[in-house]
């Protein structure tokens, strides 16, 4: 599972080094065995997560068999980049990220369609589920289009788990360790979602998922104008 392999990739190699450490050696960097035990309890927070997304799309998905992979085999390094993503869909500090795209796309929106529930828009590659969930609230119907397990398991969660604001903690970062500033950034929470999804789609609209490859689920445009 995801905390095995970020404890075996991540945590393991570096206490390793620790330990081969002499006693004067590490007199000379008193804060990295502090660092060591905070990284692994960020890993044993991201890898709880988890747990609870497998746990949720078991019991709405009913897809037992094949729900591990999430987070077994060749499938971790997506699992670690999913974490990165939520951060930049679902949490405050991404908000001007999101906004480059909603402030353009709203706006022709409502220039072409008068009554947005009578408007249904297909998002190919929905991600885990933002850019929907922000259609739907500004009334549109929404259906988004998904080929990736992860993203696809990820999204029913996000969408459908009645989550409030800021009620998870995940440390999306802990899994690169050059190019920053301090520690801290390493190794900072951040809190998802920045809105209260269980509120949110209960405006006009209505959010629906297909799941697959985009031209199996809809075809080629060999035919379409």
């Amino acid at each position: 599972n995801y905390e095995v392999f970020a404890t075996k990739e991540y945590y393991e190699p570096r206490l390793k080094k620790w330990e081969s450490l002499s006693h004067r050696q590490r007199t000379m960097v008193p804060w990295y065995e502090n660092y060591l035990r905070t990284l692994l309890g960020c890993i044993k927070c991201n890898a709880n997560f988890l747990k609870d997304v497998v746990s949720f799309a078991t019991s709405s998905m009913q897809i037992e068999s094949v729900l591990p992979s999430l987070v077994d085999g060749d499938m971790e390094e997506k699992t670690v980049s999913m974490l990165t993503q939520l951060c930049r869909e679902w949490s405050a500090e991404c908000e001007p990220e999101r906004k480059l795209l909603l402030n353009r796309l709203l706006p022709f929106l409502a220039s072409k369609f008068q009554i947005p529930s009578k408007v249904k828009i297909l998002i190919p590659g929905a991600g885990t589920g933002r850019l929907m969930l922000d259609l739907v609230k500004a009334g549109f119907v929404c259906e988004g289009n998904e080929y990736s397990y992860h993203m696809l398991v990820m999204s029913i969660y996000m969408l459908n788990s009645g989550l409030r604001k800021n009620e998870v903690t995940i440390f999306p970062f802990i899994h690169t360790f050059s190019h920053w500033k301090d520690r801290e950034n390493h190794l900072r929470a951040v809190k998802i979602p920045d809105v209260n999804i269980e509120m949110s789609p209960s405006g006009s609209g209505q959010i629906s998922m297909s799941a697959g490859s985009f031209v199996d689920c809809y075809g080629s445009n060999q035919h379409t104008k």
